[in-house]
């Protein structure tokens, strides 16, 4: 991994921000952070932006982790990222939340508290294919 990878960390909680931070930057990633979803639409809409993968909080003021994914997926965040790799990183941990998730078109789930094995496997995966 590398710190070109491309990460954009969506979430309103400063500690989950440098949990989630400090994880990454053990695999060599430095992610670009948003507040919230209009924030990471924001982001993704600027000239030049190259994210390969989201990690989206489900619940957040302004515009929540669901809808943001709608958008995304609906090209408002333009037409590069309407199949970007969305991982939904969420204290909901009932399967009922993560076919939410999956219902508004995240390819995937994790739940908080994040445990640095499984939330660095998981990135890993979708970084790198495998």
């Amino acid at each position: 991994m590398s710190a070109s990878s491309n990460v954009l960390l969506v979430d309103d909680n400063e500690i989950n921000v440098l949990v989630a931070s400090e994880f990454l930057s053990g695999i060599g990633i430095t992610p670009d952070v948003a507040i919230d979803g209009q924030d990471a639409i924001d982001k993704l809409n600027q000239e030049g932006s190259d994210y390969s993968l989201i990690l989206m909080d489900c619940l957040m003021p302004i515009v929540d982790g669901y809808q943001a994914t709608r958008l995304i997926r609906e090209g408002k965040a333009g037409d590069k990222y309407k199949q970007v790799k969305i991982i939904a990183v969420t204290a909901n941990a009932q399967s009922s939340d993560r076919q939410k998730c999956l219902d508004a078109g995240m390819d995937d789930y994790i739940s908080k508290p994040l445990k640095v094995d499984s939330f660095t496997t998981l990135v890993k995966q979708y970084l790198t294919g495998k």
